[in-house]
């Protein structure tokens, strides 16, 4: 990240300075950019559009999520990881009562029955997560 991009996100989400670099926030990083595969000049771009996505748990929030659109649609963690570069939002979602709803509606209104074809539509759309 840039001073720039830092300067912006500690503006928008003065939390930010209150995280632990070992505890909290160097493990996210690590998880988006080893376990995602999203490159450097993304991450960045992510936490200066949505800051408090470096406050939201790690193994009780952000892997559960995006571990549930994987499965569900039989896609790579780094598709995903793309998926959130285009759509930092599907973040803040919640799982059980947004994410995995649109899904199962998704699938069974368009007559979906294959998870990767799912998979290609979210990839292609991925706000459509937050709109249905």
């Amino acid at each position: 990240m840039s001073i720039k991009e830092i300067k912006e996100s500690v503006l928008k989400q003065p939390s930010l300075i209150q995280y632990g670099i070992a505890s909290s926030l160097r493990p996210k990083l690590d998880f988006f950019l080893n376990e995602l595969g999203i490159p450097h000049k993304y991450i960045g771009r992510i936490v200066s559009t949505s800051p408090a996505v470096m406050g939201l748990s790690l193994p009780d929030t952000l892997r559960p999520k995006l571990v549930s659109i994987m499965k569900l649609c039989a896609l790579h963690p780094y598709e995903v990881g793309m998926m959130v570069v285009i759509s930092p939002q599907t973040l803040f979602l919640s799982q059980k009562g947004k994410i995995e709803p649109a899904l199962h509606y998704l699938a069974s209104t368009l007559s979906i029955d294959e998870p990767r074809d799912l998979g290609e539509l979210v990839l292609k759309a991925p706000r459509l997560l937050g709109r249905v």
